[in-house]
């Protein structure tokens, strides 16, 4: 049975996180994993791990310093490569790293599969030529959005589909359908836009969970996605800006790497307020309302080929968005039966390769 090494975005990201659930309980096959992520080990007996902590960060030191160890340290483990993950072609204004990032994939003597993602935000040519080198070289690649496939459709090897959170079996958590309890996923949007932007962002928010509570039966729980990229900080943030006869109506959940009992909170929503793109997907895959926020066109571009027909808040041009003429009662549930059979197209060709459960 072939092993495989995993890839992915490691920063303790519920959405990241979730990808790697899915994977490990599609397939009988070992799979490699850095030394951050034993957590797994409670419910997967199919992981290896290609580090210890030593080892992990002298290899990224010696990966960082020099251009002439083109292999982030210890993917050249195993019998293939899988890269999963959502963002992961993104441009960052670093052409360097990604010309480092060619260098890897030239250099690496395995077949490899890249599942989930799309490509962008990016502005220059050299990005796209690079990603495109990458893309030819590989087994598969299946991308989650039209716009990022339109890039690059003439490759062969090169398929669309959607999200793959939207295969998330969902069947062991419990849908409160009497909650009044209405869950918001934060970014800091002072690591993405300017000060005046991020100010206005998290007065939005504040108004929402201000027009939430008018109704007195209902309660709300700002959620961090991600500890490193800032969200717990926007939840204090925002939390700042209430007035204290509210607060106590207010919780704040941080994810830690427990994605059972996170996925339990947004299962227990009554409306999902999404500023994290796969909080509006897991919102979406639990049958809740939704109310996008989103930060960049990624969720703009998923969210249209979805078909997705309620009201998105775009952060870019946040002085556009009237709360007062958001009504709740009008946001429709999104029948999703059609995307799930979709998106588990993103596992057909590896499929083929490795032993399903």
């Amino acid at each position: 049975m072939k092993t495989v090494n995993l890839r992915y975005y490691g920063a303790a990201n519920l959405g990241d996180d979730i990808f790697i659930k899915i994977i490990l309980d599609r397939y009988k096959n070992k799979f490699y994993l850095g030394c951050k992520e034993k957590r797994y080990i409670k419910e997967n007996k199919n992981i290896l791990f290609r580090d210890n902590y030593i080892r992990l960060l002298l290899g990224k030191v010696k990966y960082i310093l020099t251009s002439k160890y083109p292999i982030p340290f210890g993917l050249n483990k195993g019998d293939l490569l899988v890269y999963i993950g959502g963002s992961l072609f993104i441009e960052n204004n670093n052409l360097d790293a990604w010309r480092r990032e060619k260098q890897f994939y030239d250099s690496l003597d395995k077949p490899y599969y890249i599942l989930g993602s799309n490509i962008g935000p990016y502005s220059s040519p050299e990005f796209i030529k690079i990603v495109r080198s990458i893309f030819s070289r590989a087994e598969d690649v299946c991308l989650r959005d039209s716009y990022s496939y339109e890039l690059v459709k003439d490759l062969d090897n090169v398929r669309l589909a959607t999200d793959i959170v939207f295969t998330l079996d969902v069947s062991k958590y419990k849908c409160d359908t009497k909650s009044n309890n209405h869950v918001i996923s934060v970014i800091d949007a002072s690591r993405k836009f300017d000060g005046e932007t991020s100010k206005k962002y998290n007065e939005t928010i504040a108004k929402i969970i201000k027009k939430l509570l008018a109704d007195d039966e209902s309660s709300v729980t700002l959620m961090s996605f991600c500890e490193k990229e800032g969200d717990e900080n926007a939840c204090a943030t925002i939390m700042s800006l209430l007035p204290e006869d509210i607060k106590d109506k207010v919780e704040t959940y941080r994810y830690r790497g427990d994605i059972s009992e996170a996925l339990q909170v947004l299962a227990s929503a009554k409306t999902i307020i999404g500023s994290r793109f796969h909080a509006n997907i897991l919102g979406m895959v639990f049958g809740k309302k939704i109310l996008p926020i989103a930060y960049s066109d990624k969720t703009i571009n998923i969210l249209s080929d979805t078909k997705y027909p309620g009201p998105i808040v775009d952060i870019r041009t946040i002085d556009n968005f009237n709360i007062n003429e958001l009504d709740f009662d009008d946001i429709q549930v999104v029948d999703i039966s059609k995307l799930k059979i979709l998106a588990e197209k993103q596992f057909s060709e590896l499929d083929k390769v490795l032993v399903k459960k």
